[in-house]
């Protein structure tokens, strides 16, 4: 899950299931457990629908602006209002969940008097100094942003229902006046999370748990803001690798944590978490209380958690049984999963709004010895949303795994057509790898040669050096000296 929850997960079934995303809006609730019945996959459009296709507006949805931070930021100002930013990529099923079902709702129109909605795609280059200057680990992240000094105010990492959107920018509000006119206590509840997610942000993880630890502690069990700071305080402990105290947070707290995404993925943290205990004793128990606990929160998820939401805590589930030996319990999840998904997908407007869910569908299929189905679902989207990269790419790497390699090449190829932004350097890679599975050394070095310039691009971009031109220009190396 990107990088963690949710987009993030980043293997060689990765460009498959990434990381952690449209059409008119939906309908007022998630496509749920409670769905209609069906188990038919989303039929074809007359009108094909593009990746990158934001809810259509109409007078009742708010009106985003499409990768604009600069124009947003300056009517902002000008306007005395915050910015809203919905930091998304195309390849984050939890991002096209947000879209099609959450920020497409009437609800937010009444925050416009008091705030500017821009959306940024993360993938282009004209939003690179965004994504440089506010830190993410998991797509989508939602930014509240008082335009006067670039600060943050509001900071939602991950999946939201539409009353934790609302809340989200109700508190911001709040504290962006509270700040402005000098009020916001620096130790209270409010004032220690707002730290906190602002260390969080830059990555200052274990100041962020400090932060978010003391937030809990100075607050009454009824603040309204206690789920956030609980999820924060487990996450940053995670990231800060302090384990002993990570595993703490969630044997004291699980049972406080509520919401629609935020159980799940306070589990995640604190099941990750017992692997770096030190005592069997200890780690036993504490993977005991964190399963149990994943199995109450499947069995009934919270009325505000939408099928992208329940679906991530049963792959928590299946991943958490998996790996204690349960395969057969792994499985099982990922069938009840997987009916969840067929419905969601099945009531889905549009066959855009239905490939929120394709990328859980393709991986519990897999999961459940069912990949054949899995292409056919990538191949039908691929025709429905020929605009798209990603059902193409996912169908390469699934192709790759299944050992078809040039049905894997010829997907490849058309992702590859299309495809823009870090994503394409994954693309490539994966292209290499298929170039080498089909004993074509010439193709895979010409791949590895382009997907390091392209990070050579981006490096000259920003003025460092990322990780990613490293491992590629090693992978070319490589490559070359087998070639000889």
């Amino acid at each position: 899950m990107r990088r963690a929850s949710r987009c993030a997960r980043i293997a060689t079934f990765a460009i498959l299931g990434a990381a952690a995303c449209g059409p008119a809006p939906g309908p007022p609730q998630h496509p749920a457990a409670t769905s209609p019945t069906s188990q038919a996959s989303a039929g074809p459009s007359s009108k094909p629908v593009g990746d990158a296709e934001a809810p259509r507006e109409t007078s009742s949805t708010v009106a985003f602006i499409k990768d604009d931070l600069a124009g947003a930021l300056a009517r902002a100002k000008a306007q005395g209002k915050l910015v809203f930013v919905d930091a998304w990529a195309p390849w984050c099923h939890t991002c096209l969940s947000m879209k099609n079902f959450v920020l497409n709702q009437p609800a937010l129109k009444k925050f416009e008097s008091d705030v500017v909605f821009v959306a940024l795609d993360t993938e282009r280059e004209e939003n690179e100094s965004f994504v440089e200057r506010y830190r993410m680990d998991v797509w989508p992240t939602l930014f509240v942003i008082d335009p006067t000094q670039g600060e943050l105010v509001g900071f939602w990492p991950g999946a939201a229902s539409l009353r934790e959107v609302e809340q989200l920018l109700s508190e911001s509000v709040t504290l962006a006046e509270l700040g402005r006119s000098g009020k916001l206590d620096p130790r209270s509840p409010d004032g220690l999370l707002l730290a906190a997610k602002r260390a969080m942000s830059n990555e200052k993880y274990k100041a962020a748990s400090e932060h978010y630890g003391a937030a809990v502690r100075a607050a009454a069990e009824s603040w309204p803001r206690r789920n956030e700071a609980l999820l924060g305080w487990i996450k940053s402990l995670h990231h800060a690798r302090r384990g002993a105290e990570c595993v703490e947070v969630g044997n004291r707290h699980a049972d406080e944590v509520r919401g629609a995404a935020i159980p799940a993925d306070f589990a995640r943290f604190w099941f990750s978490c017992t692997r770096g205990l030190a005592s069997p004793t200890a780690k036993s128990a504490a993977r005991k209380k964190a399963l149990a606990y994943l199995e109450r929160i499947t069995a009934s998820p919270s009325k505000d958690a939408s099928a992208d939401d329940v679906s991530d805590a049963w792959e928590i589930l299946a991943d958490a049984r998996l790996e204690l030996g349960d395969k057969a319990g792994a499985k099982a999840a990922h069938a009840a999963r997987l009916t969840l998904l067929e419905k969601a997908a099945a009531a889905a407007p549009t066959p855009s709004a239905a490939a929120t869910f394709d990328y859980a569908r393709a991986a519990s299929y897999v999961a459940l010895g069912r990949a054949s189905e899995a292409v056919s679902m990538l191949e039908e989207r691929v025709t429905q949303l020929p605009d798209s990269y990603e059902p193409s790419g996912r169908l390469a790497s699934l192709l790759l795994r299944m050992g078809r390699f040039a049905e894997a090449k010829a997907a490849i190829d058309r992702t590859l057509e299309i495809a823009y932004g870090p994503r394409r350097q994954r693309y490539l890679a994966l292209k290499a790898e298929i170039c080498q599975k089909l004993g074509d050394q010439p193709g895979r070095i010409a791949a590895l040669e382009e997907e390091v310039a392209e990070w050579r691009k981006l490096a000259k971009r920003q003025g460092r050096s990322p990780a990613g031109l490293r491992d590629a220009e090693t992978r070319l190396t490589q490559a070359r000296q087998g070639a000889r």
